[in-house]
């Protein structure tokens, strides 16, 4: 079941030698593919959407305090005494706990300095004295002593963290993709078995695929893949499915079916593979929001913009 690259759809059936498409020793995928494999897919989209906005609420439930103690304070410190100024509700708490951010001044290297920290201790009151402790090099990166984040920075973290399972899942699936795309050996492998698990997205049950294939030197392998959406792998219909995968010569359990990477990528009789520029930049812009805005906001978490 060779395919064109017109063939697009769920399960389209191959129309092209096999042998032509295996013909060439490693072949051009385009950069909206590669994109595409890496982004695209739901579960992909989903991770990212919650990985962004849940790292909104890290940075303030000590995100930024684990940021700056390892940059800042890792080496020579020095201490002094400050007061407290302002006390600052930033609307987030743990365990019905809010977070304070805490406004302090003080002295150092000869000239007046103000800093902050956020803590859920409600430790502090306005003009309480504090210690402070700052970098030798720059006095302007201080904090309070013994003011340190609690549980907030684990419940801040475990939200996206949860969520960044699914990103890593799919960026492992595209790098695959890729590479099995330039070099694999495309063939065709049969359906051996169906079996729901006790997954659901959108309450749609998630199924278990498992294909058989045969290698060049009549070796078998076997490669699986998950969703929700049956018909991704309905293959031609009849008594067999069949669906067109690739696979790697050197270890038949590197493979991956066409169907299971975003888009269902086709390669033709001479071994091109067929780009789409509008789908890879749709699936690159949660990404690209959340990687984008969260490198733009880690220097002044930094204090260095």
């Amino acid at each position: 079941m060779p395919l064109t690259p017109s063939q697009e759809g769920v399960g389209a059936p191959l129309r092209v030698s096999l042998t032509q498409a295996n013909s060439r020793t490693q072949r051009q995928v385009p950069l909206s593919v590669q994109l595409r494999n890496l982004w695209g897919g739901f579960l992909s989209q989903f991770g990212w959407i919650f990985v962004g906005f849940g790292l909104c609420f890290f940075w303030p439930m000590g995100g930024n305090y684990l940021v700056r103690h390892n940059v800042f304070f890792s080496a020579d410190l020095s201490d002094t005494t400050g007061s407290i100024t302002q006390i600052e509700d930033i609307n987030l708490s743990v365990n019905e706990e809010p977070i304070f951010a805490y406004h302090y001044r003080f002295n150092a290297q000869g000239q007046p300095l103000t800093g902050h920290n956020n803590s859920g201790y409600g430790m502090f009151a306005i003009g309480d004295p504090v210690s402070v402790e700052y970098a030798v090099g720059n006095a302007n990166h201080s904090r309070i002593q013994g003011l340190r984040p609690g549980l907030e920075v684990f419940f801040g973290l475990l939200f996206p963290g949860i969520r960044a399972c699914f990103v890593l899942s799919a960026l492992f699936r595209g790098l695959r993709g890729n590479a099995l795309l330039k070099r694999g050996v495309l063939t065709d492998g049969q359906l051996v078995s169906k079996t729901a698990t006790n997954s659901e997205v959108n309450e749609q049950t998630v199924y278990k695929f498992v294909f058989e294939f045969q290698s060049e030197h009549g070796e078998s392998g076997i490669v699986t893949a998950k969703t929700h959406d049956v018909a991704r792998f309905a293959g031609e219909g009849g008594a067999l499915v069949t669906e067109p995968l690739l696979y790697s010569p050197a270890n038949l359990r590197f493979a991956i079916l066409l169907d299971d990477l975003p888009g269902g990528p086709r390669i033709d009789a001479d071994g091109n593979i067929e780009g789409n520029l509008p789908a890879a930049l749709l699936a690159s812009i949660l990404p690209g929001i959340s990687l984008v805005g969260h490198g733009i906001l880690i220097p002044h978490v930094m204090e260095l913009l």
